[in-house]
């Protein structure tokens, strides 16, 4: 049998059947999600085969209960340093008359965001947006609403009247892990376009993009050896998810010594029910077109 692990840690709430079998063939893996919504429990199942000397696989799951397993996630992390929690996870309100036992500082918002866009952390991207919630909490002194559903909202107001952006989208999860979650490749356009017009923010956000061949997500894409001058001119997030459907996305920006900076970006996905393409397959494609635009311009 193979080895198949959670990343970071495993956690309560989500379990793992095995069914991979470690061959000398090709690889050939399926992974599916199996969602108990009564008891808020989802049971990842994986099967097929991996060849014996294939590379560690990755594969991106979308949660429907991001703030239950994101507090799942914070025991298993306390655990794993001896720290252990007793009970379930809930959701709730804190109460302002609730006691507080520990602050901790943290690390400069530019650097927060370099280790979430480096590394594609959906969690940190998660408990970033509840915090903003519970910054405007503070402003509004108001102790009913949701932290977490306030800086949603603050996102949304963002997008809506700082990018502009008029046509339909969803946002549902902060963390991206959402099927829900709808936005297309124009809007992440806006998206890049403000960003670079406002210089107090764009070095830092620059800076906290992947660069291929480096760092984070991209650092094993566009490597065939005619890509090499145009991987030193490109910065760029990736974006991905297994199931229920293979999503590939791919967006940032690269430097062309004529036309200067340029915004890109490309969201792919394969069609519920169909037969999904390969998240690799979908990347080398992705590599390969946005490196030839490049030498074409």
């Amino acid at each position: 049998k193979a080895n198949i692990f959670l990343d970071p840690y495993p956690y309560q709430g989500t379990s793992v059947i095995n069914k991979v079998v470690a061959t000398k063939g090709k690889t050939n893996i399926i992974v599916s999600l199996v969602k108990n919504k009564k008891h808020r429990k989802q049971t990842i199942i994986v099967k097929g085969m991996i060849n014996i000397k294939s590379k560690p696989q990755e594969r991106y799951l979308s949660t429907s209960w991001p703030l239950y397993t994101s507090g799942n996630i914070i025991k298993s992390f306390l655990s794993a340093q001896g720290i252990t929690i007793k009970g379930r996870v809930k959701v709730a309100t804190i109460k302002k008359n609730k006691k507080f036992i520990f602050t901790h500082k943290s690390e400069p918002l530019g650097n927060l965001v370099k280790y979430i866009n480096i590394y594609s952390n959906n969690f940190m991207t998660h408990v970033l947006t509840c915090q903003l919630g519970v910054e405007l909490l503070d402003q509004t002194r108001e102790s009913k609403q949701n932290p977490c559903s306030l800086g949603v909202s603050a996102i949304n107001r963002f997008i809506r009247k700082d990018l502009g952006i008029k046509t339909k989208y969803s946002l549902f999860s902060p963390s991206g892990l959402s099927k829900k979650n709808l936005i297309s490749s124009q809007q992440v356009i806006h998206l890049l376009e403000h960003m670079a017009q406002n210089f107090s923010v764009f070095p830092e956000f620059l800076n906290s993009l992947p660069k291929p061949g480096h760092t984070g997500t991209l650092f094993e894409r566009f490597t065939n050896k005619d890509m090499q001058v145009f991987k030193e001119q490109i910065r760029a997030k990736t974006g991905s998810l297994s199931t229920p459907f293979t999503v590939s996305s791919l967006a940032g920006y690269f430097f062309h010594k004529d036309h200067g900076i340029i915004a890109f970006s490309i969201i792919q996905n394969g069609k519920q029910g169909k037969k999904q393409p390969l998240l690799s397959s979908l990347q080398k494609k992705q590599d390969i077109n946005l490196s030839n635009f490049y030498k074409n311009l």
